[in-house]
């Protein structure tokens, strides 16, 4: 009678290592590829996100790039220096730089 429990046991052992080894096989060939998909579509996402975040940057960037343009002219810079009362002057300027 041990005979056949212990061969009934490792035939359940053996029918249980290879249902187990089928489970996983199916979780590599099914889940494996739609979790790859997913985390795919996740970080192109984030991707376009970036892309938008850089273009707005970009467009910011050239806005402000314009208004420094247009508040540097020297027309305006004259113009509110005498508005605060300075005065130009027509004498040479003269530059002192360090002695090499």
């Amino acid at each position: 009678m041990k005979k056949i429990t212990v061969k009934r046991k490792i035939y359940k052992l053996r029918m249980f290592a290879f249902s187990m080894f089928l489970v996983s096989l199916f979780a590599v060939t099914i889940i494996k590829p739609i979790f790859i998909q997913v985390q795919q579509t996740y970080y192109t996402v984030q991707i376009q996100q970036y892309e938008r975040s850089i273009a707005a940057m970009r467009h910011e960037n050239e806005a402000l790039t314009i208004d420094i343009q247009q508040l540097s002219q020297y027309a305006r810079i004259v113009a509110i220096a005498r508005e605060s009362g300075y005065e130009r002057t027509h004498t040479n300027i003269i530059t002192v730089g360090k002695k090499d």
